[in-house]
């Protein structure tokens, strides 16, 4: 149903057996026993072991705790001018490794994007749905010259193109999902409402369903990070205007796209 939960108090010894270590993000499967207790967006083991029940090699290395890499929000990471400059020697890396691994990459093609505008019962994304839209499609001014289709598509030498989600719900790649939870409950429980929400007003069984790439624009207060994604899958979750900021997306979807 798209639901991400962190798992606690796992066996040690699983997480150090070969079936533990081998797990790869968004690829392998796993089946949760009895005893366990699921709050908010954890599921706590009480000391037990998930069962793998699929294992699927996938090209490229570790993945990351959890299959997630988050970036963190300290000042100066990032240049607060929509993104059209580079701080972090690690991103500059990243769009280089991107530039390299184009040519054999089994992801290249037209892929899907829908961006998530989400109003929760005490805050809301900064930015208008067609500001969101302009910022990672490139619709509308010529101020929207770098954006994520646009940088992609020069990465790959334009064998990557990313397009905007078509569905009568869906206004330039953009919906917005208003939530009942509050901002206080945490990037979690607010992250997995907003799966929810999708999946009743899509009438679809996960937001996968809908496009290959889901972004989903918390409101500020959410979380302190700057944003998060899951290797191999689905969904990146940003804080924020940091939706707003290309180098960002670009770094995140990397991670859905199995780069490190």
């Amino acid at each position: 149903n798209g639901r991400i939960y962190t798992l606690e108090n796992v066996d040690p010894m699983f997480t150090e057996s070969k079936s533990g270590k081998g797990l790869k993000s968004g690829r392998g499967k796993i089946t949760i026993g009895q005893g366990a207790i699921i709050s908010g967006g954890s599921i706590d083991l009480q000391g037990g072991a998930p069962e793998v029940i699929e294992e699927e090699e996938e090209a490229g290395g570790k993945s990351g705790k959890h299959g997630e890499e988050e970036v963190k929000g300290k000042s100066g990471k990032y240049r607060n001018d929509g993104g059209r400059h580079l701080e972090d020697d690690a991103q500059k890396r990243n769009l280089i490794e991107l530039d390299r691994s184009f040519y054999d990459s089994p992801t290249l093609g037209e892929k899907t994007v829908l961006a998530i505008r989400v109003e929760a019962r005490d805050g809301a994304y900064s930015d208008t749905e067609e500001h969101l839209s302009q910022r990672v499609f490139g619709t509308g001014s010529s101020d929207d010259d770098m954006n994520l289709v646009s940088q992609y598509k020069a990465c790959s030498y334009n064998k990557l193109n990313f397009v905007k989600a078509t569905h009568r719900l869906v206004s330039n790649g953009v919906k917005t999902i208003k939530l009942t939870e509050s901002i206080t409950q945490g990037r979690e429980i607010v992250r997995n409402a907003i799966t929810v929400k999708i999946n009743q007003e899509f009438r679809v069984s996960s937001p996968s369903l809908l496009a290959d790439h889901v972004i989903y624009c918390l409101p500020k207060g959410t979380w302190n990070n700057t944003a998060s994604a899951y290797v191999n899958h689905w969904l990146s979750v940003y804080n924020d205007h940091n939706c707003n900021i290309p180098t960002v997306l670009l770094h995140e979807v990397g991670h859905n796209l199995g780069f490190r």
